[in-house]
């Protein structure tokens, strides 16, 4: 039997980022109403429940925050919110198996394949920053976290 965890996606966009790059949005098991849908929540699968981007990306029109519905299968319902507002569909995601192993060493502990970093305050999508007090927030975990890359 699963024990609930916060369950988290991250979800690659190839083109979608500005100059053609990639965009990379990572997701997180949390709640859709006005405030909740900043607040984790415990999920025994990704298929159980919405995932939010949780944390919001600033557009021209204000903040943005991201929603994933599970649908069959691995396909899940994309939409947004503005400013916490309704939430408006966007279109469909749907998953693929990789063509390879995630992971290039048979190891738990092994080097992961580097092309799978991903990078959601580098790697936005197009039209959409980051905000300053999140880019500051994150800034401590992701040098660490690139440190211990390159270890």
């Amino acid at each position: 039997m699963a024990l609930p965890d916060v369950i988290g996606l991250a979800l690659r966009i190839p083109g979608g980022g500005p100059s053609g790059r990639p965009a990379d949005l990572l997701f997180a098991s949390t709640g859709t109403g006005r405030f909740t849908r900043y607040v984790l929540r415990l999920h025994t699968a990704a298929a159980t429940g919405p995932l939010t981007t949780m944390f919001p990306l600033t557009g021209t029109q204000g903040n943005i925050v991201f929603r994933l519905d599970p649908e069959q299968g691995h396909h899940y319902r994309l939409s947004y919110s503005r400013s916490s507002g309704p939430w408006r569909g966007l279109g469909r995601v749907s998953l693929e198996s990789p063509p390879e192993p995630i992971q290039r060493s048979s190891h738990p502990a092994g080097p992961d394949d580097p092309e799978l970093r991903f990078r959601p305050v580098a790697h936005r999508p197009t039209g959409l920053t980051v905000p300053a007090w999140l880019r500051t927030a994150r800034a401590p975990a992701y040098s660490i976290a690139r440190l211990v890359w390159h270890a």
